[in-house]
């Protein structure tokens, strides 16, 4: 079963955090609900990525093995919160949504691809032109891509892409 994750660039300082993602409303004592279409949509939110880890309790003895679970939650810019897609480069760096991934192959030649959604799958372009159309699920693409005997590499995201001069798609 795949790992449901989420990153996002934090408010407070740019830096990303990963996590689960939520929406919470805004203030203190609520927002305003409506109803849009059968579901019931919140004005006012903000996004978060809460973090979610366990550690030993103060008590801690062999004969007490407590741990506790503590959360943080980061406000996180709501564009730059991308989905895990379960799989890692050839560096065991995670493969999110928004993800830039060099696919290198072993003749020499490589191009660059970016992972996008598209409606509930996550794809990527597996002729180096996104605009044409041709792109497939991550899961086919990562298995097409390993029997071809590529190396892939996540060398940015379409966020920081700006501060990457050598980024190109």
């Amino acid at each position: 079963m795949r790992d449901i994750l989420f990153r996002g660039k934090r408010v407070d300082n740019g830096k990303w955090v990963e996590g689960y993602y939520t929406e919470l409303p805004c203030g203190s004592l609520g927002a305003t609900i409506f109803s849009n279409d059968d579901e019931l949509v919140c004005e006012d939110t903000k996004s978060y990525i809460i973090k979610v880890f366990t550690k030993q309790h103060t008590n801690y003895s062999n004969s007490n093995p407590l741990q506790v679970i503590e959360c943080e939650k980061y406000e996180v810019i709501p564009e730059t919160v991308g989905q895990y897609t379960g799989f890692r480069d050839d560096q065991g760096v995670r493969i999110f949504e928004g993800d830039i991934i060099n696919v290198h192959y072993d003749d020499g030649t490589s191009y660059l691809t970016e992972v996008r959604a598209d409606g509930n799958t996550l794809c990527v372009d597996i002729d180096d032109d996104f605009d044409d159309g041709n792109f497939t699920s991550i899961d086919f693409a990562i298995d097409r891509w390993r029997e071809d005997g590529c190396e892939l590499s996540v060398i940015s995201n379409i966020y920081d892409k700006d501060k990457d001069a050598d980024v190109a798609i």
